[in-house]
């Protein structure tokens, strides 16, 4: 495993740490190669896990991880290799480095792209950029065409429009179930009052761009539908927004309003306690 974390070889007990206490009861041997840590206390926090960090920096990391992954796979077969990959990448490009020279086979692991879906800053602008061409590259190298990861791109932004289908379906389904069936021809989505919750991008914030929430706005109310939304965060849909989207204020989220919507759809997930 290659990771930038330096929490478990200082000591500390934290959400690393107690995965490798997971893997440890199912793997017979776990080797990390992290970053240079600020201090050591243990390089073997569980009899089975080893831990390897080099005292030079990032310029040389890339370097470090290679030349360590071949010399311990020179010692042993090891079933997979993983690399937690973010810009500047050093941690994905040692892990090919090895996987090129030993045939381990390697997966990259990206939990999050600074900068996706909007950038606040020059820095996070550079971050994405970057990490479109790596993931290209990564691709590349492990035999993925690219067109696969532009296809995979695609349907995360068709993704809206599945759900308002989805959406249609249900809301036929459940008049049929009512002895209220739509009529041929008819699109259950006119005149039918729908929810969404959610309309900032992301959980905790009041920023729009980019957002799903608006998206599903704009489809539903092209189909007809009669459209509200909730968001704590974002008390009136924002003058920049698709032309479909009808002037609106976030409406409670009690059971008054639920009992007048036939479907509800969260696009993001409220914060804790967030009404």
């Amino acid at each position: 495993m290659i990771s930038a974390d330096r929490s478990v070889v200082a000591g500390e007990r934290g959400p690393f740490y107690y995965m490798l206490e997971s893997f440890a009861r199912h793997w017979e041997r776990v080797d990390v190669i992290g970053t240079r840590p600020e201090r050591v206390v243990s390089t073997q926090p569980f009899p089975n896990v080893h831990l390897h960090h080099p005292t030079s920096g990032k310029l040389a990391q890339a370097g470090f991880i290679a030349r360590t992954g071949r010399r311990l796979c020179a010692e042993r077969r090891y079933a997979v290799m993983t690399s937690h990959d973010y810009n500047p990448f050093y941690n994905g490009l040692g892990a090919w480095r090895i996987a090129r020279a030993t045939g381990t086979p390697w997966i990259a692991e990206i939990h999050h792209v600074p900068g996706h879906p909007r950038a606040a800053n020059l820095r996070e602008r550079l971050d994405r950029r970057v990490t479109r061409h790596y993931v290209r590259w990564a691709a590349r190298r492990a035999g993925v065409r690219a067109a696969l990861v532009e296809a995979a791109a695609e349907i995360n932004r068709r993704k809206p429009e599945w759900i308002v289908q989805r959406t249609r379906q249900a809301i036929a389904a459940r008049r049929a179930e009512e002895g209220r069936p739509v009529a041929r021809g008819e699109d259950p989505l006119r005149g039918a009052r729908v929810l969404v919750v959610g309309l900032a991008y992301k959980a905790g914030v009041a920023d729009t761009r980019e957002s799903a929430g608006l998206r599903l706005l704009a489809l539903l109310a092209a189909a007809g539908a009669d459209v509200c939304y909730h968001d704590p965060l974002v008390p009136r849909v924002p003058e920049a927004r698709p032309a479909e989207v009808p002037e609106l204020e976030s409406v409670p989220l009690d059971s008054a309003t639920l009992s007048e919507v036939e479907a509800v759809i969260v696009a993001t997930k409220l914060p804790e306690g967030a009404r």
